[in-house]
């Protein structure tokens, strides 16, 4: 007869997160999981196999939540160049907070294993996609001038995103994320 769990494991994921987002992918052991979880070694294992599989199911749990976020600011209609605003708005929360745990993927992505890195890149995949709608929508309404590229709005707008998620933990004061958000706003017509 098998036994009964004693834990939860949405609640064992979000311990997880935390701990993977504070020491990263590389540095945190299986030792630094059981005492964050308080779940015994072999019950991870039962649950898991291992921690590449814990990982892979918290950069899920992870991805889950930002795409809501994502389509919360990008889906809104009409699509345009509001809702790209919205979005780049909305990265003031990153000021002062934890890095985004798929930047911290990214900055390890020689250590994680090609099912995070597939994780990650559906993710990124999923961002421009609402981009690009919003772009191509905002081009079929002439808010972008004639002549522009989506393409290259897109791409700019990704690198741009990453960038500010990126310094917004360094030196990122909620006033300079949202000036930095207005100056990629303003870039839009020079592409």
């Amino acid at each position: 007869m098998g036994r009964n769990k004693t834990y939860d494991r949405s609640n064992l994921l979000a311990i997880a997160m935390q701990t993977f987002w504070r020491f990263g992918y590389g540095a945190t052991t299986l030792a630094d999981l059981v005492d964050a979880t308080g779940v015994d070694k072999k019950t991870l294992f039962r649950e898991f196999n291992n921690k590449e599989g814990l990982f892979s199911d918290v950069l899920r749990l992870y991805v889950s939540s930002t795409s809501q976020h994502i389509d919360n600011k990008l889906l809104p209609q009409p699509l345009g160049l509001d809702n790209v605003r919205r979005y780049l708005d909305s990265m003031t929360f990153w000021a002062a907070s934890p890095i985004c745990l798929l930047t911290k993927t990214l900055s390890e992505f020689d250590l994680v294993a090609d099912e995070h890195r597939k994780i990650v890149r559906d993710a990124l995949a999923y961002l421009e996609h609402r981009l690009a709608d919003n772009v191509e929508a905002a081009m079929e309404r002439r808010e972008l001038p004639g002549g522009t590229q989506s393409g290259k709005v897109v791409k700019y707008l990704m690198y741009a995103i990453w960038g500010i998620g990126t310094m917004a933990h360094l030196e990122g004061s909620k006033p300079t994320v949202r000036a930095v958000s207005e100056a990629v706003m303003d870039g839009l017509t020079n592409i």
